[in-house]
């Protein structure tokens, strides 16, 4: 395993998704938020320093010091936007929207609405600065993820003779995230890696011969090495790093060596070896055939471990693309074609969201589970906060 360094820079794109009080995805037509309209993401550390203990003797001497160690609390945000996108800042502070004939054009600011009762998820991408690409790997960027915010307020403004824009404020990372991996494809998940073979044919029994991999090519390999003398040999380029291949088979010429690309070429399509054979000596025609085995395999992904509990950053680096901006919101989950009863029920398929209310409710006519009338106590909730139940013909409102 190796340590990779990189430079970060620039913000490619934000993304804000909804969550609810307890810091958990909701799942909505409306839940998440893709724009790059922004200017600025503004991250305070807030630092407990702890309370120092210094005790002097009667000589004036210090006869006991303790210094405490600093404990990260949380981070402060605030983010300066030069869009005015009111589902985004409905969704990050939960004011309001104002609509006009089906067309979201504004929002509101209410002082009744309490920015704790709701909470969102923060994800920056940002460029990074990187002399090539790694072969197969494509374009990297900066993962920056803030799983669980609250508070958000749209703070000061001005009208003047210049760009007018607003700034979001007050909101802080919390504990206990239900983020978990998340609910997106943002890093590359590792799958097969590459294996290339070497195969000697017409039993040389003498001789060397050699390996170019993307054009930097090994010194002389015995006709007889086994698997290690090939790593050796492999890894003394200087475009393969130690740990980077693992050997299987051998020895040569009777048994083919595989080549196993891992380390930093995991999961990565690598170029193709090929041999120079002229080197090999006796036998019937030596031939170096190089082959591949199996080719590599990856796929976007969510995170490779869960958010922990007291996790506020998440950052890594990744080669998955950020999503495309977009002004309107998308959706988080897919729309429920059933419910199945219970306390409260559940929509269906996995990972679906019900109706806003009772008459989007009735207008989507959901096969509800059983189709006999629900029992005492069981119910589905609606997105407007709302229960409805099925009593054995309709939909209707309320708790059975």
């Amino acid at each position: 395993m190796s340590n990779i360094c990189y430079p970060i820079l620039r913000g490619r794109r934000l993304r804000a998704t909804r969550l609810d009080g307890c810091g958990n995805p909701v799942l909505g037509p409306d839940s998440t938020v893709v724009t790059k309209g922004y200017i600025s993401v503004a991250l305070t550390a807030n630092i407990e320093e702890g309370e120092e203990i210094s005790i002097t003797n009667a000589n004036g001497d210090v006869c006991v010091l303790d210094t405490p160690c600093p404990k990260l609390q949380n981070y402060s945000v605030e983010i300066t936007f030069c869009d005015v996108n009111p589902a985004l800042f409905n969704l990050m502070s939960g004011q309001p929207l104002v609509t006009n004939g089906g067309d979201t054009v504004g929002f509101r600011m209410n002082s009744d609405v309490n920015a704790c009762d709701s909470g969102f998820a923060l994800e920056l991408w940002t460029g990074v600065a990187t002399e090539a690409c790694a072969p197969g790997a494509g374009q990297s960027y900066g993962y920056i993820l803030l799983p669980f915010l609250q508070g958000g307020v749209l703070g000061d403004f001005t009208v003047e003779n210049a760009g007018i824009n607003f700034v979001l404020t007050g909101a802080v990372t919390k504990k206990g995230s239900g983020w978990g991996v998340g609910p997106y494809d943002v890093v590359m998940n590792p799958g097969s890696n590459e294996v290339q073979t070497i195969l000697i044919t017409g039993t040389p029994t003498g001789g060397d011969f050699t390996l170019t991999f993307d054009g930097e090519t090994t010194a002389p390999i015995a006709f007889n090495a086994n698997g290690a003398a090939v790593k050796a040999a492999l890894e003394a380029l200087p475009n393969i790093q130690v740990g980077d291949i693992t050997p299987g088979g051998g020895p040569l010429p009777g048994t083919q060596v595989s080549v196993n690309f891992g380390g930093s070429f995991a999961g990565i399509d690598v170029p193709q070896m090929t041999a120079d054979d002229s080197g090999l000596t006796g036998g019937t025609s030596p031939t170096v055939t190089v082959g591949t085995q199996s080719e590599s395999s990856t796929a976007p992904g969510p995170l490779l471990e869960p958010i922990a509990v007291a996790d506020h950053l998440h950052l890594e680096r990744t080669t998955v693309a950020p999503p495309e901006p977009d002004c309107d919101p998308d959706p988080l989950g897919t729309e429920a074609t059933g419910a199945t009863a219970g306390i409260p029920g559940t929509y269906t398929p996995a990972n679906s969201y019900g109706p806003y209310d009772l008459a989007e409710l009735q207008d989507q006519a959901l096969t509800a589970s059983p189709l006999s009338a629900w029992t005492t106590g069981q119910y589905i909730a609606l997105r407007d906060g709302s229960s409805a139940h099925w009593n054995g013909t309709a939909w209707v409102a309320g708790v059975a």
